[in-house]
């Protein structure tokens, strides 16, 4: 009977043991199992590791602004991206009229359509 209960003690600490190493390499066991990961998902799990783990403090709303705007210059020289507040400050400028070039006109879309000069307008 003692042995058997040695035996029991032996068989409940490996087990505590084996479980512990397998949750502490939780995430060795996930990368080896999971999937090679898209663009996508390597942007988005570096920006995480940026926020929680950086050792300073950044501001990634910042940073993700600067990387797209990187990006966008890359895919395409004549393109670039307008944040929230840059685009509601043009926006605002696109209201109304020009002031002087003597034109009265409206938007469709992003463009601007002149719908008459006026006159006594600069020539």
């Amino acid at each position: 009977m003692k042995s058997y209960t040695v035996y029991m003690w032996v068989v409940v600490l490996l087990s505590i043991t084996l479980g512990f190493l397998i949750g502490s390499n939780q995430q060795i066991v996930q990368n080896v199992v999971r999937q090679p990961m898209t663009g996508n998902q390597k942007l988005s799990q570096f920006m995480r590791y940026l926020d929680q783990y950086y050792v300073d403090q950044i501001d990634t709303d910042s940073l993700a602004t600067e990387v797209i705007q990187d990006l966008i210059k890359k895919l395409d020289p004549h393109s670039f991206y307008i944040s929230k507040e840059e685009l509601s400050r043009m926006a605002e400028n696109m209201q109304g009229n020009f002031v002087g070039i003597g034109v009265s006109f409206f938007m469709v879309n992003d463009t601007v359509n002149v719908v008459r000069v006026l006159p006594g307008g600069p020539k």
